[in-house]
């Protein structure tokens, strides 16, 4: 009896262990790309205001570089501490909605579904 019960507290404690440390890598791994999400949020708003999204036809998808933006005057650059980025938009538009893709590449980050 005294055994099991000490195999439930062994079992028990590294149970909370295991769910600490995984939030933890969690925290920090939302720390680390936080900062990359909101230059992906900087660049889907300079297209935006760059690229007129009603002069796009119904189910079209236009794509908007960062050179672009830059040329426009519209974003200065895209940088995060020493990380120099690259990236572009695509608009999609279908309906009357209009949906904003941002992408980036960056030497520490890349966008799930960046296309060279």
């Amino acid at each position: 009896m005294e055994k099991m019960r000490r195999l439930k507290i062994i079992w028990g404690l590294l149970l909370v262990v295991l769910v600490g440390a995984l939030t933890i890598a969690g925290i920090i791994w939302k720390n680390n790309t936080g900062v990359y999400k909101r230059l992906e949020d900087k660049l889907s708003d300079g297209a935006a205001k760059y690229r007129d999204a009603a002069t796009i036809g119904d189910n079209e998808k236009v794509k908007v570089t960062l050179e672009e933006l830059q040329e426009a005057k519209v974003i200065e650059e895209l940088k995060v501490n020493d990380d120099e980025c690259d990236g572009y938009v695509e608009i999609y538009k279908k309906g009357l909605t209009f949906r904003y893709e941002p992408y980036i590449k960056c030497n520490k980050y890349v966008t799930k579904g960046y296309k060279s």
